[in-house]
């Protein structure tokens, strides 16, 4: 009696165990990760230089910040953009085993600008990345919205635009192409 007792234990966690082994590698919709790296830099220069970047990067492509408070050293903006191979710069999960390649994001930026001695700047960079579903095949998957909106999903910068862009109002690289 205690021996069938035993297998019949045996054979009702089995499963139980098994599907908890299994469930993990078969989720429909993994997250981006999350990644660190430097989001800041101490320039040489004054910051009125930095501030003529920024402006000339933002008035260069056409677009408007969001809001610009020189007193404060802040600068929001929004940008659209379009990309060959997003995966270059941003993580946006694995939808049924696939990582995700979008090719439409909206990059929200806070860009601060403080000169913290004598010819001496901090420039800080935040974004926030969304991903357009309409560029991708989700099978359906849901997978999180953006301002309730599902064809926009969070996905988690790499650090080489926010790198690339420091670089520009540091003068480092051109401000656009040449």
């Amino acid at each position: 009696m205690i021996r069938n007792a035993r297998r019949l234990w045996l054979f009702a966690i089995l499963p139980v165990l098994i599907l908890c082994i299994l469930f993990p590698a078969c989720q429909l919709y993994i997250p981006p990760g999350q990644y660190e790296f430097n989001r800041s830099r101490i320039v040489e220069q004054p910051a009125d230089e930095v501030w003529a970047r920024a402006a000339q990067w933002y008035t260069g492509l056409g677009f408007d910040a969001d809001s610009i408070d020189y007193d404060s050293g802040e600068l929001r903006a929004t940008i659209g953009m379009a990309v060959r191979n997003g995966r270059d710069f941003c993580d946006c999960g694995i939808v049924r085993g696939d990582t995700l390649d979008m090719r439409i994001y909206t990059v929200y930026q806070d860009i601060g600008i403080h000169e913290i001695a004598e010819g001496k700047t901090e420039i800080t960079l935040d974004c926030l990345f969304y991903a357009e579903l309409d560029t991708v095949d989700t099978g359906g998957v849901w997978m999180g919205t953006f301002d309730n909106d599902p064809r926009w999903i969070p996905c988690s910068s790499l650090g080489r635009y926010e790198a690339e862009m420091l670089d520009k109002l540091e003068g480092k690289l051109p401000m656009f192409c040449e």
